[in-house]
């Protein structure tokens, strides 16, 4: 059997998690659990904190001596699965956020597919998000929209539906 590497057997904890319950974000506690459930060896790993914390938050600046990788996102006591729209430090624009299937047990490809199919389609490299230029086309503006996580695009329909067609005397 294929032991993951430690970064892969977090994201492969991470995406059962969130596979199975739905849920959009997952306690670290649960995510150290489902570690030391799958993968003894690398829960007990001392550098398990440090890489939950800092090593594969795509937000934080690249860990020294590190792989430049993007795995996790959140704050506090959650965590989910990196996906395109989330924040990303400037030294990890183009590092990978997914581990590669030849990296996983072949149990545990259909997170992949999952994460691939339905998670976050179009996790290729992380460009810095704006149009590249303005070719009249629109493509890049769609590329652009295609950035922006759920959520915030939510706030954003909910603020032109409020907003929107509004005269303003000062205008």
């Amino acid at each position: 059997m294929l032991f993951p590497t430690l970064e892969n057997a977090i994201w492969i904890s991470t995406a059962k998690l969130q596979h199975e319950s739905g849920a959009a974000e997952v306690p670290v506690d649960r995510i150290r659990a489902t570690l030391a459930s799958l993968f003894p060896k690398q829960a007990a790993l001392s550098s398990v904190s440090t890489y939950l914390s800092q090593v594969l938050i795509a937000s934080k600046k690249r860990f020294p001596n590190h792989l430049n990788s993007r795995v996790l996102s959140g704050s506090g006591s959650l965590r989910h699965l990196f996906r395109i729209g989330d924040p990303v430090h400037h030294d990890r624009m183009k590092a990978k956020a997914k581990p590669n299937r030849e990296e996983l047990p072949e149990s545990y490809w259909y997170l992949l597919d999952w994460y691939e199919k339905d998670y976050s389609p179009s996790t290729g490299a992380v460009h810095s998000g704006l149009p590249s230029k303005a070719d009249g086309s629109g493509k890049n503006w769609i590329r652009f929209v295609g950035l922006i996580n759920a959520d915030d695009l939510k706030v954003m329909e909910e603020a032109i539906d409020r907003n929107c067609e509004q005269v303003f005397p000062s205008e």
